[in-house]
């Protein structure tokens, strides 16, 4: 299961003439660079469960790692996409109330070190990685759409 987040940016009217065939190619090589740098810090946002405290069989690390960005170009803007392969990225970002077993049934899971069974655990905060990196990555953000528009600003005036 996928969990995708999507930053899109749009608002220019259709290009024509030459200035047509430059656009796109700026256009993605804006979004790369911005894709690259924005999954890095997502990942440097995204929590991680200390190794120690890791119950048998898994590995920490795997909501960072399955973390992509991955970017579109329309004619009208371009899109990007934040994708996690962990199923569990939702109850991350947004956290979840207390959780209560069945009627004559536990709960199990690894605390601390060791298996732990509760009738009933209490909520998770939430935990909104990925808004504290857009937010973190902005003014790098804007620096390369700035940039965007003067390449593309030189293109449209260039003779």
């Amino acid at each position: 299961m996928t969990t995708v987040f999507r930053a899109q940016w749009v608002g220019f009217r259709a290009p024509s003439g030459q200035f047509t065939q430059r656009v796109p190619q700026e256009l993605r090589r804006t979004l790369a660079a911005t894709a690259g740098g924005l999954q890095a810090r997502l990942r440097h946002e995204a929590p991680r469960r200390d190794p120690a405290n890791a119950p048998p069989g898994t590995r920490p690390g795997q909501l960072r790692a399955g973390l992509t960005v991955e970017e579109r170009v329309t004619a009208t803007g371009g899109t990007l996409d934040v994708r996690s392969a962990a199923p569990y990225t939702g109850y991350v970002r947004r956290g979840h109330g207390p959780i209560r077993a069945r009627p004559g049934k536990r709960l199990r899971f690894w605390y601390r070190g060791r298996w732990v069974f509760a009738r009933r655990v209490r909520g998770v905060p939430a935990n909104d990685f990925v808004a504290r990196a857009v937010t973190a990555y902005q003014p790098q953000l804007r620096a390369e759409l700035s940039t965007l528009v003067g390449r593309l600003r030189a293109a449209l005036f260039a003779r």
